[in-house]
């Protein structure tokens, strides 16, 4: 009669060790889903930082292009200037030369 009051008790062990693991596996089931919908969140902040990088890229020509049109600018002024003092000192000088 003990023996069979043992191995019930070891079969209610059993049955608890179980019933433990069930639960662990759960809690791994959940991880793993947590894990799972983690990995897609990093998905998303890849493409999304894949499309800044393309969105700074494009500025970044823009930018160089509006720098380039400054500096052609800028060249055009230089000349306009230079040929702006020739007009207006010319007759300055002639009037100076003269006296």
């Amino acid at each position: 009669m003990e023996f069979r009051g043992s191995l019930m008790e070891f079969k209610d062990s059993l049955m608890e060790f179980k019933g433990s693991l069930m639960e662990f596996r759960g809690s791994l089931m959940k991880l793993k889903d947590s894990l799972m919908e983690f990995r897609g969140s990093l998905m998303e902040l890849k493409d999304s930082l894949m499309e800044f990088r393309g969105s700074l890229m494009k500025l970044k020509d823009s930018l160089m292009e509006f720098r380039d049109s400054l500096m052609e600018f800028r060249g055009s002024l230089s000349r306009e200037t230079k040929k702006f003092t020739v007009i207006a000192i010319a007759p300055i000088a002639e009037h100076i030369v003269e006296k």
